[in-house]
């Protein structure tokens, strides 16, 4: 059974902020850095949806 949509929400927030924000900021300006820091965080959410049931469900939330 699903979790709780707040939880993904919470999480997507975070995420967002890490990837928009934090890691042209502080960690690297690498092009090829942050669209890995991507894909690693997209295979997270998925994990996160197929084995442990959270779904991050945010209109203002995209790894891109």
């Amino acid at each position: 059974m699903k979790k709780s949509t707040n939880e993904g929400f919470c999480l997507a927030r975070h995420i967002s902020f890490f990837v928009n924000d934090y890691i042209s900021s502080f960690l690297t300006e690498s092009e090829h850095t942050s669209n890995s820091y991507k894909y690693t965080l997209t295979l997270y959410i998925t994990f996160l949806d197929t084995v442990k049931g959270i779904t991050i469900n945010n209109s203002n939330f995209a790894l891109e």
